[in-house]
């Protein structure tokens, strides 16, 4: 496939020198630093991050809740518990997962472990979707509605960087100079099972999804043999694909409509028998999914074929498990997907081929983001450390070891990272419980604590 190997990742303990094609960028563009650091005490460890693309605020799940966190002052705005209760019928034998206030005839249930968030409808009165391991998919209300709390914080703090604990939780408290704060609160909008097939364990990726918001269709697979399309706006699954092995699913990138590559052009198609399926309502735009397995294969499904599961494409040139898979929005023929072997690869759809590899890192890979806009990425290990690198491989900056300050102590194994959308930002969560928010200089939308 042409793949060809960059090893200037190769030694984790070492700082690579700049290539000469990043050393002519300003640092101002290509240097981040720590602007905004989290504490969340009371929490096991942190394990999703995710920013809002209009709002300076950011989620953070330490598995068992979210907390809502504000990036103007680095104060927690309010926290959302992903509880379950369970109704035991003696009649049927059965245990029943149900949301509801707790009674005498409810019994609690070991909380789900929330594996995946998303922001829906982020431009105008956002909503926060959680999937948790035991299938449910949750939607939640006024999560983003916190600009009157977050004005009523702002100039408290002074510097630029902000540090906080999340003892101090600003729901419905007094603010430190005394005046009343507005209270936050959220509303459960619905639940479902969105994977009711789903191996309910606490090992495995638990359960991913994938929101498209153009179109109001949620991808989910995870600890199941079944991918499934949720058309959210008439609350139905519009289609199963059957992902055609018993391992689990890692990774999931999709995308609906806008792009669709034909999938005779597949390389096995046809060993797969795969057949057009005749689409009747033309009003119903087109989905297909990029899946990566714990084995390191890969499969890609189409709506428009009905045999083999919809499954047009399956490959194998990971040999680890795939951390990630990352489609942008501006170049939807190109998956990047990486291993916890540290390989990062990018797919061209369209030739169902790999035409580049990076080998960015020799210790285990934990976590992987793309940048939307910028041709960068960002790499986190067990072995406590971030790389920033470009498309090319080309790092950007040194290695993230430590936090700064004069004390600054050494980063725990990385959980997640991501990029804000739009903007030059990064977050980091790590399993010592603090979340890391790092931009670069030129980032004109850089707040004050």
């Amino acid at each position: 496939s042409g793949s060809k190997k960059n090893k200037n990742g190769g030694d984790d303990s070492q700082q690579s020198n700049r290539p000469s094609a990043v050393g002519n960028l300003p640092q101002s563009v290509t240097k981040f630093e720590e602007k905004i650091l989290l504490t969340i005490n009371n929490a096991v460890m942190t394990s999703l991050v995710m920013f809002h693309a209009f709002q300076d605020i950011i989620a953070i799940s330490d598995e068992s809740s979210v907390s809502i966190w504000s990036l103007g002052n680095s104060s927690r705005i309010m926290d959302i518990r992903n509880k379950h209760t369970v109704e035991r019928s003696p009649e049927k034998d059965m245990v029943k997962r149900i949301n509801t206030v707790e009674s005498s005839l409810f019994t609690p249930l070991a909380e789900p472990r929330i594996t995946a968030m998303n922001w829906i409808n982020e431009s105008y009165d956002a909503l926060l979707l959680l999937g948790s391991d035991d299938g449910v998919v949750k939607v939640w209300r006024d999560t983003s509605c916190s600009d009157s709390i977050a004005e009523q914080l702002a100039g408290q703090g002074s510097g630029s960087r902000g540090s906080i604990n999340a003892n101090s939780s600003t729901t419905g408290r007094e603010s430190s100079n005394g005046k009343q704060l507005l209270p936050s609160t959220v509303e459960l909008a619905t639940a479902f099972a969105a994977l009711p097939d789903i191996a309910e364990t606490s090992r495995g990726s638990g359960m991913l999804l994938s929101w498209q918001q153009a179109t109001g269709t949620l991808f989910a697979g995870g600890n199941s043999s079944t991918i499934r399309v949720w058309d959210l706006d008439r609350e139905q699954c519009v289609r199963v694909f059957d992902t055609g092995t018993k391992l689990c699913l890692t990774a999931l990138a999709t995308t609906v409509g806008a792009f669709a590559p034909s999938p005779m052009n597949s390389p096995n198609a046809h060993r797969n028998g795969a057949e057009l399926a005749a689409i009747e309502n033309v009003d119903i735009p087109l989905a297909w999914s990029f899946a990566g397995f714990a084995d390191g294969s890969i499969g890609v499904y189409d709506e428009r074929v009905a045999s083999s599961g919809g499954r047009v494409h399956y490959a194998r040139d990971h040999t680890s498990w795939i951390v990630s898979a990352h489609m942008r929005a501006d170049a939807q023929e190109v998956v990047i997907t990486s291993s916890v072997r540290g390989i990062v690869k990018f797919w061209d759809i369209r030739s169902w081929r790999t035409y580049k590899t990076l080998e960015v890192q020799k210790s285990p890979l934990t976590s992987m983001t793309v940048h939307n806009c910028a041709p960068v990425i960002a790499t986190g290990s067990h072995a406590q450390f971030i790389k920033i690198l470009t498309f090319g491989g080309e790092q950007l900056g040194n290695i993230i070891k430590y936090h700064d300050g004069f004390l600054g102590q050494r980063m725990g194994p990385i959980t997640s990272l991501t990029f804000h959308p739009h903007r030059m930002m990064l977050a980091a969560s790590a399993a010592d419980c603090i979340v890391s928010i790092y931009a670069t200089a030129d980032d004109t939308h850089s707040h004050s604590a």
